[in-house]
């Protein structure tokens, strides 16, 4: 690949590596049972790159459906968590390419190539990517970046770096429209995950599924940790704040951040 903008940015001297936090693949309930039922997380069409691709993102559930009416369980969103892993991986992006080609973000940014937004891939590259804008793993989990002064002394960034001022302010912005999705670190797969290879450490569903004995037995095999969260008659995006915070206490649990109250 070209060195982009970002790549570039990320080779800086002030920028601190952070450890990287597990990979999310986010779903609706039924398309994640059947993913558990059949061994594997299937590639799909991407109609960004044209080509057929499996996306995760770094720590975060970011992929999400919004829906204005009251939805069934199967309808709901989950998720499966994996250990890091970069096998397989093609590109890597520090936000949602798709809401970026929809042109969701603000004009700001999305005036910009989204090629000069492109990283390598690499474990080092992940690293520098959330340590750029954030001090910790928690603060990139939570979206709490640096401090605008803080950020303008640790970087000092020439006038030409415009990509990299638009992508700090993409962060700072709060709209509904945005979400977390505007600084989730993007992995994009070019193989489909057999989970016989490589089994998912964590998954989040509607309670409905304990009622399941097919559920659970596809979960002991491949000895994935199930958490859920209990039904309402609610829209499906009222349940993302319950899938963080599950997510969140794997999180803590396991190390992966340092607890702070």
């Amino acid at each position: 690949m070209k060195k982009t903008v970002f790549q570039s940015f990320l080779q800086k001297n002030s920028i601190s590596p952070t450890e990287y936090l597990p990979i999310v693949h986010s779903s609706e309930a039924h398309v994640i049972s059947k993913c558990l039922e059949q061994g594997i997380i299937k590639r799909t069409r991407c109609e960004v790159f044209n080509e057929d691709l499996l996306y995760f993102f770094v720590g975060r559930p970011s992929y999400k459906k919004l829906a204005d009416k009251d939805a069934e369980y199967w309808e709901l969103p989950s998720c499966v968590v994996f250990d890091f892993t970069l096998k397989g991986a093609k590109r890597a992006y520090p936000f949602d390419t798709g809401a970026f080609q929809r042109r969701k973000y603000p004009s700001f940014v999305n005036m910009m190539p989204m090629d000069e937004y492109e990283i390598e891939p690499s474990p080092e590259n992940i690293k520098r990517a959330i340590g750029a804008f954030f001090q910790d793993p928690r603060s990139y989990y939570r979206l709490t970046p640096y401090s605008e002064n803080d950020f303008s002394r640790k970087h000092e960034l020439d006038p030409t770096e415009a990509e990299i001022k638009a992508l700090y302010k993409l962060i700072k912005t709060t709209s509904n429209s945005f979400d977390d999705r505007r600084f989730s670190i993007e992995i994009q797969f070019q193989n489909s995950f057999y989970l016989e290879n490589q089994s998912p450490i964590f998954c989040v569903v509607p309670e409905t599924y304990l009622e399941s004995e097919k559920f659970m037995g596809w979960a002991d095999k491949y000895e994935t940790v199930v958490e859920t969260y209990p039904v309402y008659p609610l829209r499906a995006d009222y349940y993302y704040a319950a899938i963080y915070e599950k997510i969140e206490g794997l999180y803590r649990k396991n190390g992966y951040y340092e607890v702070q109250n």
